[in-house]
């Protein structure tokens, strides 16, 4: 969902019942019994689960009305401009909220391994310390989030001031501005109509075949 909480503040969150989390690691042990006993690599896929993910984040954003004013139809005829040009609007953003909580973390699972032994070693020393440190942690990320992480995403999010304008002459030629190129190149009036103008054929296609 997206709730205006302000003038010019905006609330978002979502949840999830289940998030897993999967990696592929390698392991290396390496025997003390002698020192003539070859290394073992393990390479192992580990996955843990986590349950009952809530996440809600408030973004402060001050969209210049000039600047939202000046955007040239143009500039909204290519697909990844779009977004740089409502950016390039905003005089000032921030993240003033990020509340994370996880319900539960489910004991981690294995899979890959060649030697029972380097399993049961990876399996019980994993398992040890989420079993000690899952209380603790899912304490702890709420805070997290909303300093460490708050801190580090509005250190990061610069808004972009480029917006590409296009200069057009002449009169508007339909062809061009409706039908993709048959070498899927963007031609000069871009790709949002065409893309809008083929979905539409295809519903009109479908309509008449089913009916």
């Amino acid at each position: 969902f997206i709730d205006p909480i302000g003038k010019y503040t905006l609330q978002n969150g979502f949840n999830l019942e289940e998030l897993y989390v999967t990696l592929d690691l390698d392991a290396l042990f390496r025997p003390q019994s002698s020192d003539s006993d070859p290394t073992v690599l393990e390479n192992f896929t580990f996955s843990l689960q986590f349950e009952d993910i809530n996440v809600e984040s408030a973004i402060f954003m001050a969209i210049s009305t000039e600047e939202f004013e000046n955007i040239s139809f143009g500039s909204l005829l290519w697909i990844n401009n779009i977004l740089p040009c409502i950016l390039a609007t905003v005089e000032n953003a921030k993240f003033t909220q990020l509340v994370a909580s996880v319900g539960n973390i489910m004991p981690p699972e294995y899979s890959g391994f060649d030697d029972q032994a380097a399993e049961r070693i990876i399996s019980d020393a994993s398992s040890a310390f989420v079993s000690m440190y899952k209380k603790s942690v899912i304490n702890a990320l709420p805070g997290f989030a909303q300093n460490d992480v708050l801190t580090r995403l509005n250190s990061l999010f610069k808004p972009d001031k480029q917006c590409f304008t296009p200069t057009y002459s002449g009169l508007v030629d339909f062809h061009e501005l409706l039908i993709s190129r048959d070498d899927h190149s963007i031609g000069r009036y871009g790709d949002v109509v065409p893309t809008i103008y083929g979905m539409f054929q295809e519903s009109i296609s479908e309509t008449k075949s089913d009916g």
